[in-house]
């Protein structure tokens, strides 16, 4: 289907992704909790995501997808969510992947929602404060636009 949105998880690619990334922790979805205790429908929680050696898994499951940026940037949204502290390596690895958005260098509201990304990360990498990203849902576009 592509993307519906110029925001971080506004398409396909990025909720595929938050899956894939779901699948590294052993989380499978729950449909029925898509609301605030939920990212995508997926628990994560800031333990698991500060756990020894997470760096390796999410750096191994970005090369299965061919280095694409939109996982980087879903990675940061993940965590920012959670409240969860990113490993320098990890914050700096997402701040790459955002700059690296093709969409973002064409388009002023993608490069708004890009941009947004990339400041929440280098102010709260460090973790405590949950941070939930600015979102437009495939049914909500579609409301807006059909009425």
């Amino acid at each position: 289907m592509g993307c519906w949105s110029a925001t971080v998880m506004g398409g396909d690619s990025a909720l595929d992704y938050a899956g894939n990334i779901a699948k590294i922790f052993g989380l499978e979805c729950d449909y029925e909790d898509e609301g605030c205790a939920s990212f995508h429908g997926y628990h994560f929680t800031r333990e698991m995501l500060e756990k020894r050696g997470v760096r390796k898994k999410l750096r191994e499951a970005h090369e299965r997808v061919r280095n694409d940026a939109v996982f980087g940037q879903v990675v940061g949204a993940i965590y920012l969510w959670a409240g969860a502290r990113m490993t320098k390596g990890i914050r700096d690895g997402v701040i790459k992947c955002a700059m690296a958005d093709g969409w973002a260098k064409e388009d002023e509201e993608r490069r708004m929602y890009i941009d947004q990304l990339i400041g929440l990360v280098d102010m709260y990498w460090e973790g405590g404060e949950r941070i939930e990203l600015k979102e437009e849902g495939l049914f909500r576009k579609f409301a807006e636009m059909f009425g």
